[in-house]
């Protein structure tokens, strides 16, 4: 079994984010104040962590984990089950029942 990576730092997530709105090295340093090759050490420690081939890969894999991470926060199930004619499905969803439709 491998590992789990290590969470990325405040500063790691922001230069994803400007990768991802495809900024070179360059302009990424040049927004935060960095030189170029603080940029590309920062970014070979992304790459590390994520277990990523290449800058693309770390950005696929940072928005496919924020992604899950969204679908998992709206798939909890309700607290609430005062819906009259409904039964939950899988994840807590409710199905639509004949006495739900009009």
């Amino acid at each position: 079994m491998t590992a789990m990576p290590r969470t990325l730092t405040d500063r790691e997530r922001e230069i994803v984010a400007l990768l991802a709105a495809g900024l070179t090295s360059a302009q990424i340093g040049a927004r935060l104040y960095l030189a170029p090759e603080t940029v590309r050490g920062c970014i070979r420690a992304i790459t590390r962590k994520l277990h990523a081939r290449n800058r693309t890969h770390a950005v696929a894999i940072t928005v496919s984990r924020e992604l899950a991470g969204e679908a998992g926060r709206a798939r909890r199930p309700a607290t609430s089950h005062s819906h009259a004619g409904t039964v939950s499905g899988t994840a807590g969803q409710p199905l639509i029942t004949p006495s739900s439709r009009q």
